[in-house]
């Protein structure tokens, strides 16, 4: 069953990758072995031009992440290979990751607008979130009087917003996470940095509408939320400014085959806009690519066809 793509996985260039043996090398090993076509490489990356690296972030910049391409083996297996980055969209104050200068020195380039667990990075904090964590300190103090103030802010500051909200008000705020969904993708799309490049290298919303850090039952309340009409006005926008769709294969398709019906329904509403697709396993290791797959499955389900694949690998992905 074809196609199966995957142009969405971290080496052990990664800092969030603790595979040491997932090289170029071994991945394309992988990629033959479970039958992928078209394989493309997306470390994590900030340009060390544009202002705004997190301490995680820093030492992931441009010539880090391009340290890649010296690991490329001679024989690709009759595998398909491009190199590119998921780099990263602060939607709270509408920072990018990449600068256009760089941008075009890869194949292409993943932008996620929903790394929702970077609270107070990437996402705002909940307007409740201050008052959840009074409670979370007034219980800690209460309840270990012996620790420092410090130790005490140490606790806080490592606390994650949905864990201290379903501590204290029994569930995150949905709504705020759907709001701040659609604020950041189409802040995203209208990136002054991203107009610069978006026409020089191929660009796609790394796993667009996933909130990373929730659940996948509060993610897909999320989504429900916003009605069809706004999807298709975000996804017009999309396609006119020529941005593609990374496919998350994972948060479609589960391991026992089931799928979720939300992100199907995303698909559906893109392909009507005329957006164009790529799939990714998000995988951090080299056996992660084993569930590329799924990408086969989303093609069938979703009832695409060739002509709905970005551009850049279609001619290299075939049916039979």
């Amino acid at each position: 069953m074809k196609p199966i793509i995957d142009m969405h996985n971290h080496s052990n260039l990664s800092k969030c990758c603790h595979d040491e043996t997932a090289t170029a090398a071994t991945f394309i090993d992988k990629a033959a072995e479970v039958g992928i076509q078209v394989l493309g490489i997306s470390n994590h990356c900030w340009d060390n031009r544009m202002e705004g690296a997190s301490p995680w972030y820093k030492p992931q910049d441009v010539d880090w992440v391009l340290k890649i391409r010296d690991e490329i083996p001679a024989d690709k297996k009759g595998v398909k290979l491009f190199i590119g980055i998921e780099s990263e969209y602060r939607g709270m104050c509408d920072k990018i990751g990449i600068s256009a200068e760089n941008a075009v020195k890869f194949d292409y380039v993943l932008i996620p607008h929903s790394h929702t667990h970077m609270v107070g990075y990437v996402i705002p904090f909940d307007p409740s979130y201050k008052e959840a964590l009074g409670v979370v300190e007034r219980k800690l103090r209460a309840a270990f009087p012996e620790v420092s103030d410090r130790q005490i802010e140490r606790w806080l500051e490592n606390a994650r917003q949905p864990d201290v909200k379903l501590y204290v008000t029994q569930g995150p705020d949905i709504k705020f996470l759907s709001d701040f969904l659609c604020e950041s993708f189409v802040g995203l799309l209208n990136n002054g940095e991203l107009a610069k490049f978006k026409d020089k290298v191929p660009v796609f919303v790394a796993h667009p509408f996933i909130a990373c850090g929730y659940t996948a039952a509060e993610a897909d309340e999320a989504v429900s939320m916003i009605p069809d009409e706004k999807f298709i006005e975000m996804f017009s926008l999309m396609a006119e400014k020529g941005i593609g769709y990374d496919l998350s294969v994972g948060n479609f398709v589960r391991n026992d085959k089931t799928e979720r019906e939300q992100q199907f329904r995303l698909l559906k509403l893109a392909r009507q806009c005329g957006v164009k697709f790529t799939f990714g396993t998000d995988a951090h290791s080299v056996a992660g690519l084993g569930s590329a797959w799924k990408s086969a499955q989303i093609f069938k389900s979703g009832g695409m066809t060739l002509d709905d694949l970005h551009p850049m690998y279609r001619d290299f992905v075939t049916l039979d």
